[in-house]
């Protein structure tokens, strides 16, 4: 048996961001062996990342205050040093002797003032998320430290072939085949029903069907797409992005643009799917729907969304799913309640359509979307309209100069 051999037993979701599936974990549990299946003991592994998530759980929590207070100074001392510099550190946890849960980690370490060695040791390394080199140089820095190994050899188990990897992420993700779609405004919803004109563009969030987020995305339509072309003259813009609409502009299927930012940029973050790296190995921050339809409507987001799954998590024909869905009864209040938010701001009665199309195509759609009667759909459209002409009669527009205004 070698003394100076590790192995480690990694469980199989590891392996998705190693593939680029999602993101690499933030943190990970790992089980320590020698060879002959002699257990060491299981240690923690965090990324600076970690620490940023626990902090903004402790902002946004009731209970944050009480946590972060209980964790100590000496705690968040530590945490400073670590996050702007970079070296690992070690932190433990113990336990009283009188717990009935109590244990203490079977290998050499720090023991307290009570003579007890700790029930859990972290190992906090200077990489922001965990792969396969955080891991390694993670286990050879705790090695040193507690088994005074210089240099030990690593052997990584279970590992698992790409394919046979992607299909059990799919099955942990894609709940039912679904892609759940949330649009940023309700003001889609009356572009939808036919009220008011459909947008050029729409900035989409999608999440898996067990509601994990997948990231963002943004559909253009090829009226927003020529609109960008002229403003694109007088912009630093790459030609070759201007180039690519005029040439997309001819075409009648579903292309894709990808935004990248540097990686010392403040405000850097990149996608947490598969998606095409660029020349430094970073992936996108947003990717871009260029869609064949002159403007965005319900059937344009579908498609889009269908072809972007296609194309990013090798789904066919996913089923998507609005959320949340904008009843259309409620639409009219929200309309009143919310007069005072940007997004209403910018929209006036003046621009909302008399008499709108209720086309069957429209009817239809908003039936799967909402999953009601398409009766009961053309119903509600046709009362939504009738109380928005009794609006727009008892409104006085000679006290309106500007879109930013709205009669409630």
């Amino acid at each position: 048996m070698k003394k100076n051999k590790i192995i480690v037993r990694l469980e199989p979701h590891f392996w998705w961001g190693v593939y680029d599936f999602c993101k690499e974990p933030a943190s990970i549990g790992l089980n320590l062996f020698f060879e002959n299946d002699e257990r060491i003991g299981l240690v923690s592994v965090h990324g600076k990342r970690y620490f940023s998530e626990l902090f903004d759980h402790l902002i946004d929590s009731p209970e944050g205050k009480d946590v972060y207070i209980k964790l100590g100074e000496i705690f968040w001392d530590k945490i400073d040093k670590y996050i702007f510099g970079d070296i690992h550190y070690f932190w433990y946890e113990y336990q009283d002797k009188d717990d009935k849960s109590f244990y203490e980690v079977p290998y050499m370490a720090p023991k307290n003032d009570k003579g007890v060695k700790p029930s859990q040791v972290e190992i906090w390394h200077p990489d922001q998320r965990i792969g396969l080199s955080t891991i390694q140089s993670s286990v050879k820095f705790w090695a040193k430290e507690h088994l005074q190994i210089e240099d030990c050899e690593i052997e990584i188990l279970n590992e698992m072939p790409k394919e046979e990897s992607f299909e059990l992420f799919k099955l942990d993700r894609m709940k039912n085949n679904k892609i759940i779609v949330q649009t940023e405004d309700s003001s889609f919803w009356w572009s939808i029903c036919g009220f008011y004109e459909k947008s050029t563009y729409e900035d989409l969030k999608l999440f898996y069907g067990n509601n994990e987020k997948i990231g963002n995305v943004r559909i253009y339509g090829k009226c927003g797409l020529r609109a960008k072309i002229e403003h694109l003259k007088n912009c630093p813009e790459p030609k070759e992005y201007a180039a690519a609409i005029e040439k997309f502009i001819a075409e009648d299927k579903c292309r894709f643009w990808y935004r990248y930012l540097q990686k010392d940029d403040e405000a850097f973050l990149d996608t947490i799917y598969m998606a095409p790296k660029n020349d430094i190995g970073l992936k996108p921050w947003l990717a871009e729907i260029w869609h064949p339809d002159q403007r965005i409507g319900l059937s344009t987001i579908i498609s889009s969304v269908k072809a972007w799954a296609k194309e990013h998590l090798q789904v066919e024909d996913c089923e998507i799913e609005f959320q949340p869905n904008m009843p259309l009864n409620e639409l009219l209040e929200l309309f009143k309640q919310e007069k005072r938010s940007e997004i209403l701001r910018s929209i006036s009665l003046n621009y909302i359509k008399a008499e709108p199309k209720f086309t069957d195509e429209l009817i239809t759609g908003l039936s799967k979307c909402l999953n009601e009667p398409k009766e009961d759909i053309l119903k509600k459209l046709k009362s939504l309209s009738k109380k928005l002409e009794e609006l727009k009669k008892n409104y006085n527009k000679d006290n309106t100069d500007s879109d930013d205004d709205l009669p409630f």
